[in-house]
């Protein structure tokens, strides 16, 4: 087996690990800064206390490259050269023509999808080199590094029962059995895409015990409202749509009216067999480098009582064409318990006419249910609640948000300064 030194992907490139006391000094820093999310997971953590140890982990993986056997890469930004993560190619076993991956990220740049698209573009290279297997194996309880091949189309094959040591904990630990093979390489989300889905799926993820659940299963995005028939409160999103996901699906969301977006538009035959088609939506990103300047006379507020979810659900409801404002705001009343998720109404007065959420993740801060009554817009309003919102979570510390933007609120958004990451084509899936 030979991979290339260097391997490019869109936001990231990965480069073949040198053997220099630089390096091992810069690494070493990463290492420092992320011990105590590495601790509990990675047993080399501990008997590395110095760049010195570090550089002699750097002068064993020379070796594996020239007999073929390992690969071990740095992943960088490819923006500034910055580090973000390790990733190898631990073993490749050529009798079975098997790749077992590992990989490890720095805590600060943790959360914006670099590491899920560094390990897709480790897997094009190998399977294009020859490679029939990959594996990736978690602990079991490491939800976020089990999170990455789940999201990548990994099958979970097994549990292997009490499989590693942990010297810190002094008992054996189960591990997930991954595994993905030549030919089953599927579609992937753009990764400017990552921030918004990301964020997205967290937003409902966190509070999903008040009327709905979000999951993630084969690379799709299920997120189920209490609310059975509207289709934008049940939604599914995946890359693209196969006769296979199509039953899938429908197997999963079966009695629902289901919204689904994909990032590539559907084969002709599967459109028409499957979906109707509701418009072009944009994913968009904004990091701005000052507050924004909102202009209008309109007040904004902070929803924090009863009345203030009614008033925000009451808009919401008329603006989005959802029938029972009050199950919305029934849905929607454990956000008080959620720091990270703010809801604001504009007051034209004292007549509550305009509405808008932000929700924040180490990532981004999304920015969700921007609403105007049809009698008030055109007057600033929508800019001015985004604004606000904006404004408010940059206060918290926030530097980069995301939004989706239909073609009416394309250009308000793009006024502000978003700029487009993806586009995506909603439709409604036929019963």
């Amino acid at each position: 087996m030979k991979l290339a030194e260097r391997i490019d992907g869109e936001r990231v490139y990965l480069i073949k690990t040198g053997c220099s006391q630089q390096l091992a000094e810069e690494v070493y820093q990463h290492i420092e800064a992320s011990r105590k999310e590495l601790r509990p997971w990675l047993d080399w953590e501990i008997s590395t206390l110095s760049p010195q140890d570090y550089l002699k982990f750097l002068e064993f993986t020379q070796k594996p490259w020239t007999e073929g056997t390992g690969f071990y890469y740095l992943v960088r930004d490819k923006s500034d050269d910055s580090y973000i993560a390790n990733l190898s190619v631990n073993e490749y076993i050529g009798k079975k023509e098997q790749a077992l991956l590992g990989y490890w990220q720095s805590t600060a740049r943790c959360g914006n999808g670099y590491l899920s698209e560094a390990v897709t573009v480790l897997e094009k290279a190998l399977f294009a080199a020859g490679c029939h297997k990959i594996v990736i194996e978690t602990d079991v309880l490491n939800l976020k590094s089990a999170a990455i091949p789940q999201r990548l189309g990994y099958k979970l094959e097994g549990i292997l029962r009490q499989e590693i040591f942990a010297p810190n904990e002094n008992r054996y630990r189960d591990i997930n059995h991954f595994t993905k093979l030549a030919g089953e390489q599927r579609m992937t989300y753009p990764p400017a895409a990552q921030n918004y889905l990301s964020n997205c799926f967290d937003r409902y993820k966190i509070c999903e015990d008040f009327g709905y659940r979000a999951f993630i299963d084969n690379q799709i995005y299920y997120l189920f409202w209490d609310t059975p028939d509207y289709p934008g409160l049940n939604g599914v999103t995946c890359p693209k749509l196969t006769h296979s996901a199509a039953m899938e699906i429908r197997q999963k969301t079966e009695g629902r009216t289901i919204g689904i977006a994909f990032f590539e538009r559907p084969d002709e035959n599967i459109e028409k067999k499957y979906l109707e088609f509701d418009e072009i939506v944009r994913t968009m990103e904004f990091i701005p480098q000052e507050k924004v300047i909102y202009r209008s006379d309109l007040q904004i507020r902070q929803v924090n009582d009863e009345n203030g979810l009614l008033q925000w659900s009451e808009i919401c409801s008329e603006v989005f064409e959802i029938e029972d404002g009050n199950s919305l705001a029934n849905s929607f009343r454990g956000d008080f318990t959620i720091p990270q998720i703010c809801k604001y109404v504009g007051y034209a007065g004292d007549k509550p006419v305009a509405a808008v959420e932000s929700f924040s993740n180490p990532a981004a801060t999304g920015i969700y249910w921007v609403a105007v009554r049809k009698e008030f817009c055109r007057r600033g309003y929508g800019s001015d609640m985004v604004a606000y919102a904006v404004n408010q979570a940059m206060d918290k510390g926030s530097r980069t948000f995301v939004l989706a933007a239909s073609e009416a609120g394309f250009n308000m958004y793009e006024r502000l300064g978003f700029k487009t990451t993806a586009v995506r084509y909603d439709y409604t899936l036929k019963k």
